[in-house]
């Protein structure tokens, strides 16, 4: 078949080369690859054939020449390639520009030895990012866009889906390295995730696995057909499909329905590959004037050339290998053939004794002309606008084909010469939801059970109005004797801290506004609370010790309530001045904490529980100035309560209650401490015992110090004894004897 389609390629072109006239014959030089890796010159010959036909035809081009050219199959190979060219020029007759490479391979090789010969180079479709490199290739142009161009419009169409997760693979190739670098770098710069990178060179199964083993969804992927089929023929077989979207490169590699042809390399069926292959994205250059009926430059529409382009090869093998492509191939002779005609007329206006006839390969000047009108070059053809950047590529639309069914759809279209946000024109392509980059992980705020809510808020309720009550106790009955002997404003300090304290169980964002006030707020009652109530039983237990300790020293001692409330007031500045400082200079924000298991609840969709909980950067430096403060209060309050623990007034025994209580603050406190570290991700479990803890510690602590009370002053008032009526000082004096066992007389509050 190959025999078949140069004899028939060769006896055209006879055809056109025996034509007799008045004409300066002017050759360029024709590279096609008709057999290789990438046999597309098999459409992009004819066409360039057609294009010399129609030039020679036209009057307003070129006028007293006419123009032929030489090709040559490089079979897609470098070495043949420059092969070629080094016949070319080694006979005669002399060429004045070279049509083609197709592959960027033999491109690359063709240019960086073409300008030694002062030889302008116009490829049709060669995609390299490299070719752009004018140091390297001074010479060498394209109609067509680099991939760098395509990387453009595949990072749009990444920014329009919101895929932020890719994975890359492609084949040990440098023209699908260099597309796939460049776009990892672009995406590294923009913190895209890259899900992981795999290359292959023969049996791509090791990396199709890989692929799957990471779960990779968004695949930006480039190799030619032959590897294509096989890559897709392992994903069928391994069942990585259905959730993938594949992002593949147009370059040369794939003509329409190429999946259906036949390959007894794979044992995969083209159903089979078509099923994975669908939703696929394909971005590649616009191969046909979108609009189709247009009428450029060259006198012919892509309708037009389309119908004569099936006419023209109908003799050859079917189906033609690049016909898709053939429009790019069909307008660079006619590309060239403006340039030449630019040159022509530069060369006669400056009246320049040199024509186009004259060209020779040591002629750098009239090669630097025909440059020159390269950026000049803009015309509409049958491909679309013809025109050229700085750097030599094409000013193309790029498209966005879709497999789809059992065929390609244009879906999309990428201008990179319109601003940045309107250059992708896409349409809604997804039947359903958009596929995804990854699983979905939504997450699932735990929040507090309302029922436990309900009861400890009824709990702290209730202990609030017991708290109200012994307050109410306390202030009516402040001047009897029995209450005046405890100190009753020492008492009603204890009080406002134990009713804080059950406020504090109250204080949680139960309705889930994840406000992280309610964390400030929680923290600066339970330990204004601590230091009220703690502070006030400390301060009484300290005055019982002050005073059997000048006792037993045969000193007397006053101690006052204004030096009791003076400690307190003290303790509470402190720590409030611990909070106040953390909520200003490191205040606290709400982190998300990921707890259990993740489970998956539907296709693709994970539901990741989590809490939140209050935290700060220097938190630790915090709750260790404060830990250290109620700690050491908390000891000392063990040891005043353990060295009182036998003391006892005939009255009131209240120094044996009051080291109770702070034997119950000092260990419900530290469990609580423990609790609230080892509980963090338990939400519920951590408020029902946190909350268990103070409403315990509150309730026993109130239950000790009043309960009595209300028991002796009932038993007072059965007893028929009365107050004296005498004023209280409020002060506890000690005189000079060592006995342990002392009774408080009402009028001077002193120890006999």
């Amino acid at each position: 078949m190959h025999s078949l389609v140069l004899v028939l390629f060769a006896c055209t072109c006879c055809t056109w080369a025996t034509k007799a006239g008045n004409l300066t014959d002017i050759y360029l030089i024709g590279l096609f690859p008709l057999s290789g890796p990438w046999n597309g010159g098999q459409a992009m010959l004819p066409a360039s054939q057609m294009a010399v036909e129609d030039i020679n035809n036209r009057s307003d081009i070129l006028p007293g020449y006419r123009l032929n050219i030489n090709w040559t199959d490089t079979q897609c190979d470098a070495g043949l390639g420059v092969k070629a060219l080094a016949d070319a020029v080694c006979q005669s007759p002399t060429k004045i520009m070279i049509i083609g490479e197709g592959c960027s391979p033999v491109s690359q090789a063709v240019a960086q030895a073409a300008y030694r010969w002062n030889l302008n180079q116009i490829s049709y479709v060669s995609l390299s990012m490299t070719l752009s490199n004018k140091d390297m290739y001074p010479n060498f142009f394209r109609v067509v866009t680099s991939e760098h161009a395509s990387n453009d419009a595949r990072m749009a169409i990444f920014k329009h889906f919101n895929w932020r997760r890719v994975a890359t693979m492609h084949e040990s190739h440098h023209l699908f390295s260099t597309m796939v670098e460049d776009i990892v770098k672009r995406m590294e710069a923009e913190t895209f995730e890259i899900a992981t990178q795999v290359i292959f060179s023969q049996d791509p199964e090791t990396a199709v696995r890989s692929l799957k083993e990471k779960d990779a969804r968004i695949i930006m992927a480039g190799f030619y057909r032959d590897k294509a089929r096989k890559v897709f023929c392992h994903a069928y077989r391994m069942g990585f499909y259905g959730k993938q979207v594949w992002i593949m490169s147009g370059s040369l590699a794939y003509d329409e329905n190429w999946w259906k042809e036949k390959d007894d390399s794979i044992p995969c069926t083209p159903d089979q590959l078509q099923k994975v292959l669908q939703g696929t994205l394909i971005v590649d250059n616009i191969h046909y004037n979108p609009n189709e009926t247009e009428t450029g430059f060259t006198g012919m529409s892509a309708r037009t050339y389309r119908q004569r382009f099936v006419e023209e090869t109908k003799n050859l093998p079917q189906p033609v290998s690049g016909s898709e492509r053939s429009p790019t191939g069909y307008d660079s002779v006619w590309a060239a053939a403006i340039i030449l005609n630019k040159t022509m007329n530069n060369l006669t206006d400056s009246g320049s004794a040199k024509t186009l006839g004259s060209f020779n390969y040591m002629d750098a000047e009239m090669a630097g002309l025909m440059k020159a009108q390269i950026p000049r070059v803009d015309f509409t053809s049958v491909s679309g606008r013809v025109a050229f950047d700085k750097n030599g590529d094409g000013l193309r639309l790029i498209g966005v084909q879709m497999i789809q069914g059992a065929g390609l759809r244009t879906v999309g279209l990428f201008d990179r010469t319109l601003p940045e946000g309107e250059q992708l024109r896409i349409d809604d392509i997804w039947e359903g939801d958009t596929p995804v980059d990854t699983r979905q992980v939504r997450q699932e705020y735990l929040s507090l059970s309302e029922p436990l809510y309900a009861i400890m808020t009824t709990l702290a309720c209730l202990g609030g109005i017991l708290t109200v009550t012994f307050l109410s106790f306390n202030i009516i009955y402040r001047n009897e004797k029995i209450i005046r002997m405890s100190s009753p404003t020492i008492n009603n300090i204890i009080l406002m801290g134990c009713f804080l304290a059950y406020i504090s169980v109250i204080t949680e964002d139960i309705a889930n506004t994840h406000n992280s006030r309610f964390c400030q707020v929680k923290a600066f009652l339970l330990l204004l609370g601590f230091s009220l109530a703690f502070g006030a039983l400390f301060a009484k237990t300290w005055r019982v010790y002050a005073v059997i300790t000048a006792s037993l020293q045969m000193k007397k001692r006053v101690v006052k309530d204004r030096t009791l409330c003076l400690m307190i007031a003290a303790l509470v500045l402190m720590n409030s001045t611990f909070l106040i400082i953390w909520s200003l200079v490191d205040p606290q924000t709400l982190i998300v904490m990921e707890v259990k298991e993740k489970r998956e609840v539907k296709d693709d969709v994970i539901i990741q529980p989590v809490v939140r909980y209050c935290s700060s950067s220097n938190q630790n430096y915090f709750l260790a100035a404060i830990g250290t403060v109620q700690g050491v209060c908390l000891l000392l309050g063990g040891f005043l309560a353990w060295e009182t623990r036998k003391v006892k007034f005939s009255s009131l025994n209240e120094s044996r209650y009051i080291a109770m209580c702070v034997y119950n603050v000092a260990t419900h406190g530290v469990l609580g401490v423990i609790v609230s570290i080892s509980l963090r991700n338990n939400i519920t479990l951590k408020y029902g015992t946190i909350s268990s803890i103070i409403i315990l510690c509150v309730t026993v602590t109130q239950c000790l110090l009043f309960v009595p009370k209300v028991r002796a002053f009932r038993r007072s008032l059965r007893g028929g004894l009365k107050d004296n009526g005498m004023p209280s000082t409020n002060d506890w004096s000690v005189p000079s004897r060592t006995s342990s066992t002392a009774t408080q007389t009402d009028s001077d509050a002193t120890l006999p």
